[in-house]
């Protein structure tokens, strides 16, 4: 019996290593968001598109938890109006696996980017027309490089 539980205890130590170099590693990596089109209305679907890249010269390995390309299972943006005011996140919460599984992860060569596109308002309320700014919120999940904000206009 205790045999079974040293060989646990090391399995845990290996797992909580690999996650750290998988941190130090994606932290390196950037993103970016952008809009679909100029302005939309608020009957519109609010389309942006999600990138992660690689700029270093090492293969890099991301979980998708906390970013757009699991969807909205979790608040990874912060979304304001031009007030300030921060719109509500309405969309999932997920309570996820940890370690995160194999099929969780997305892998980027070196200079490779990959992007998503999705809905905004599948997971925050955008109730009247204004000029609203959206952050990627970097979480330690994941440690991508948040975006530089990108600001969308809502028309009625």
């Amino acid at each position: 019996m205790l045999l079974l539980g040293a060989t646990a205890c090391s399995t845990n130590k290996t797992n909580d290593s690999q996650q750290t170099e998988m941190k130090t590693a994606a932290s390196k990596l950037v993103s970016s968001l952008k809009a679909t089109q100029e302005s939309y209305s608020l009957n519109d679907t609010i389309s942006l598109e999600f990138t992660v890249t690689n700029p270093t010269k090492e293969t890099i390995r991301f979980t998708q938890y906390h970013t757009p390309f699991e969807g909205m299972m979790s608040k990874f943006l912060d979304v304001t109006d031009s007030n300030g005011n921060e719109m509500n996140y309405i969309g999932a919460m997920a309570k996820r696996m940890m370690p995160p599984p194999e099929s969780s992860y997305h892998t980027l060569q070196p200079g490779e980017s990959k992007s998503v596109k999705f809905s905004l308002k599948k997971g925050y309320e955008i109730l009247k027309p204004g000029v609203y700014k959206i952050n990627y919120n970097q979480v330690s999940i994941n440690e991508i490089k948040g975006s530089k904000t990108l600001k969308i206009t809502v028309t009625e």
